[in-house]
């Protein structure tokens, strides 16, 4: 008796069919397979911390999509949050072994922390990404100091009050 061994390792997607012959007296051994393109994505980084940003203004940062697979990738990058944009984000699909790099902005509308997940299709990893928006503190003191004047200790008067308004300008 003896044993064989029959590779198949495809070089292009789709189904492939072959007879292995062993010879007129036994017959011929019939073999299938199918070759599969593979989509591997990668996002590095996962999360993007955009800090505080005053009203108004936008912060950008980027993350890098990477097809490490064998078959194009189609990304499909969305956001749903009204104070992050994608810039530039790409709409054809990621060739086989290509990366490209992608822009997150953030430009907060209303105070407070903000957050928003940037979806992608599979199978990419979500992106997290987190600020906060600031306000300017601005305000107006009047008057600028207190004066309590003098006064006698053990007198009449024992305390002045004085007043001072703080408005928000």
């Amino acid at each position: 008796s003896r044993q064989v061994t029959v590779r198949f390792a495809p070089t292009r997607a789709g189904g492939a069919s072959c007879s292995v012959q062993t010879g007129a007296a036994c017959g011929a051994v019939p073999a299938t397979g199918t070759g599969e393109n593979v989509v591997a994505c990668f996002v590095e980084p996962t999360s993007l911390d955009f800090g505080e940003v005053p009203l108004g203004q936008s912060v950008d940062r980027t993350f890098v999509v990477r097809n490490d697979g064998t078959a194009p990738l189609s990304l499909g990058l969305a956001e749903s949050c009204p104070e992050f944009q994608l810039i530039g984000a790409p709409t054809a699909p990621l060739a086989p072994k290509a990366q490209i790099t992608v822009t997150l902005r953030f430009s907060p509308t209303t105070l407070g922390e903000k957050t928003c997940t940037v979806t992608a299709n599979n199978p990419c990893s979500q992106i997290a990404a987190s600020g906060s928006g600031v306000g300017e503190v601005a305000c107006e003191i009047t008057p600028a100091s207190l004066d309590f004047g003098t006064l006698i200790l053990g007198g009449g008067t024992t305390f002045v009050d004085r007043t001072f308004t703080i408005e928000n300008v």
